[in-house]
């Protein structure tokens, strides 16, 4: 599994937003660190959407790696399809 440090995939930048912004930032940081720490989410795609939005807000999630997309995904998908041309045609 590819992994890095989560510092080098912060997307958020502090210092180039209001006062406002960046204490809303640090709300749902604080929020989120606290939520990954408990382990709160039961289901693990739950918890990945939440280490990515940590990520991107630059708060270090270890450990960190990008998941390949897995069988629901795909289940979603086909399903998708299948009733996409049930009830197009």
């Amino acid at each position: 599994m590819f992994q890095m440090r989560s510092l080098d995939l912060a997307l958020f930048e502090a210092g180039e937003y209001s006062d406002d912004i960046n204490s809303i930032v640090n709300s749902v940081s604080a929020w989120g660190v606290e939520l990954y720490e408990n382990e709160t989410f039961p289901r693990e795609d739950y918890c990945e959407l939440l280490e990515l939005t940590l990520v991107y807000l630059g708060v270090p999630v270890f450990p960190f790696a990008f998941r390949k997309p897995g069988l629901l995904c795909v289940e979603l998908i086909i399903t998708r399809d299948l009733w996409r041309t049930a009830y197009t045609t």
